[in-house]
């Protein structure tokens, strides 16, 4: 670092500022009062790094570094999980309300096939019943009209008319089905309950039961399928 003698001075000592770590040898040299100038003596010594460059802190500076990219990739991996498992959850809700969605649809078209059926029923019990009805009432209003009965057997007529027109107007109800329900019955059995827009349920009994005189006509008796 110095090439050059340094001035004399009197002093026993020198001070060095701003020394790089490393091996230096420090040489001096004496002199008497007479101007003669004695061997130089040579003085050997090392200054240390400080204590953040030695190797223990780069050890430490490592392995922190290590440890802080192990946290961020393990911070990461959690982060990706949640992600993944809130996007498992939103898929599986919506999986969820899709098969909902198409159970509904389902039973709804089963709902309407057993509709259509039981419509397709209806049709034909209420032809194979209302001919036969009309026939019957027609019989009755002729038997009316025709023979002089008692006031008795009128009275009979008349009921036997009214049952007529209860069989007819139950019959015409199942013209107008609209939902069918099963329903758990007596003895872990189930049964239809069938519902139309002019009953809460068949023979229930609330029947409109005509005047004794209003005889049920034989041209409206049939279907209207």
């Amino acid at each position: 670092m110095f090439t050059e003698w340094s001035e004399w001075s009197p002093q026993a000592f020198r001070e060095f500022e701003g020394l790089s770590p490393g091996r230096y040898t420090f040489e001096v040299r004496g002199r008497d009062v007479f101007g003669n100038i004695g061997e130089p003596v040579l003085y050997n010594f090392r200054i240390l790094h400080p204590w953040y460059e030695s190797a223990y802190a780069v050890v430490v500076y490592f392995l922190s570094g290590f440890f802080l990219v192990y946290l961020i990739g393990k911070w990461r991996l959690r982060h990706m999980e949640d992600r993944n498992r809130r996007l498992e959850e939103i898929i599986g809700q919506r999986t969820q309300e899709a098969l909902d969605h198409y159970q509904k649809i389902q039973e709804v078209r089963l709902e309407a096939d057993q509709l259509r059926t039981a419509n397709r029923m209806a049709a034909t019990i209420s032809h194979e019943f209302n001919n036969p009805l009309a026939i019957i009432q027609g019989v009755m209003d002729l038997i009316k009209l025709e023979i002089d009965l008692t006031e008795k057997q009128l009275d009979l007529v008349n009921r036997a008319s009214k049952q007529v027109w209860k069989m007819h107007s139950l019959v015409n109800k199942l013209l107008h089905i609209q939902r069918l329900k099963e329903v758990d019955y007596a003895a872990g059995m189930k049964i239809l309950d069938i519902h139309s827009p002019y009953t809460n349920g068949f023979g229930t009994g609330d029947e409109t039961i005509p005047p004794d005189d209003a005889p049920m006509d034989p041209d409206n008796a049939g279907t209207n399928g």
